[in-house]
């Protein structure tokens, strides 16, 4: 057996370097973008060249640029997720993609990057984005009850029945198996968890405190206070849109980041500290008496000693 049979293939050695995939990967084409796989360069400027290609269908390239990205670029996770990120901003008003399977599921991957979700299923909702998906519903239940938000996971599934989301046998199957892991929860409860040491000591008996008697209303009523509105300001209803964009991950995190600057323009500012200074005595708000009678002469000076002379 020659050397090259036992090596093992380069997917084995860096399965670590590729970011998870719920649907799986092609084997055969890790171990290529793993191993010694040719420039994608040219490539990759083919696929950003059609996203600006007019045509009937330009969502298709974009579902064909991601799906190139999670074979040929498995560790490139943040390529990936920016391009979802261009995706659903750029569709999120096109009545055509409102419900497509392949737009829904472009959020639906892009929700997965996110640490909380709620915010984006929340504007998928105001948007109308996937609506009669039931894959939208049963991927936002699903994250719900992993918070443990059981009751909003329960209201999920039943308002996607009633939404007619499709398929409906996907969303009642889901529905069903959550149903049966809500009923495990109640028959097998998680033991609780342990409090620490400090809070389960008995603490010793107090004398029963007194809670101060709640003093009565007063019988009158104060009567409400009418507001003068001028009906020649009232504003004209229009439709509004108050949540035009749900914004991209670089502009949600900008309150976060400073912008880089010079180092040789960065200057340490001495703290100011004024020298202290000593305050003058204030004068006496009052005479002091003084008795002349009482004031002690002075002492005489005491008289120089006498030598004796020999």
């Amino acid at each position: 057996m020659s050397a090259l049979d036992t090596e093992a293939p380069a997917w084995e050695t860096s399965k670590e370097n590729a970011a998870p995939r719920k649907k799986g990967r092609d084997v055969a084409k890790l171990n290529r973008a793993f191993g010694a796989a040719p420039d994608d360069d040219a490539a990759i400027r083919h696929h950003e060249a059609a996203l600006s290609t007019e045509g009937d269908d330009p969502l298709q390239a974009f579902t064909t640029y991601a799906a190139y990205l999670e074979q040929h670029r498995p560790t490139d996770a943040l390529a990936a997720f920016e391009l979802r990120e261009r995706c659903c901003r750029a569709f999120r008003d096109d009545e055509r993609y409102k419900n497509d399977a392949r737009y829904v599921q472009m959020w639906l991957d892009y929700a997965d990057n996110l640490q909380d979700p709620d915010d984006l299923f929340k504007f998928m909702k105001k948007k109308k984005v996937g609506l009669q998906s039931a894959a939208f519903w049963c991927a936002w239940a699903l994250r719900s009850e992993e918070r443990g938000h059981v009751k909003n996971a329960a209201e999920l599934y039943k308002k996607g029945l009633e939404k007619g989301a499709l398929p409906t046998e996907m969303l009642t199957a889901k529905q069903a198996a959550f149903e049966a892991r809500a009923v495990d929860r109640e028959r097998n409860p998680p033991p609780p968890r342990p409090r620490p040491r400090g809070l389960t000591a008995q603490r010793p008996s107090r004398a029963p405190t007194q809670q101060p008697q709640s003093t009565p209303a007063a019988s009158g009523t104060t009567p409400a206070l009418e507001i003068f509105v001028d009906e020649g300001l009232r504003p004209v209803t229009a439709p509004v849109d108050d949540w035009p964009d749900f914004g991209s991950l670089r502009e949600r995190a900008k309150e976060n980041t400073r912008g880089p600057t010079p180092w040789t323009e960065a200057a340490l500012s001495a703290p100011k500290t004024s020298a202290p200074t000593l305050a003058s005595a204030a004068p006496p708000a009052f005479d002091v008496f003084v008795d002349d009678d009482c004031v002690a002469a002075p002492a005489p000076a005491p008289d120089a000693p006498t030598t004796l002379r020999d």
